[in-house]
């Protein structure tokens, strides 16, 4: 995200659309599949594991999680 977003005829995607759409089949959609772990921004914030991991970890929830960041930025 920090790079800005780049838009383009590939990024639009309108064949894309037009080849998905009528059976909702964005998800897989080749183009999709080519982007997918480049083009998602995933919050560091937000937990992304499963109950059993998380409460492994301290169960540690989104605010402390949000206040332990706010003190290492101004750290």
């Amino acid at each position: 995200m920090a790079n800005g977003i780049e838009i383009d005829t590939d990024s639009i995607a309108v064949e894309v659309v037009k080849r998905a759409a009528p059976d909702n089949a964005y998800l897989t959609d080749q183009h999709t599949q080519d982007r997918f772990l480049t083009e998602n921004w995933f919050p560091h914030l937000s937990e992304r594991s499963n109950a059993d991991a998380w409460l492994e970890r301290g169960s540690i929830d989104m605010r402390a999680r949000v206040r332990q960041e706010i003190a290492d930025i101004l750290s």
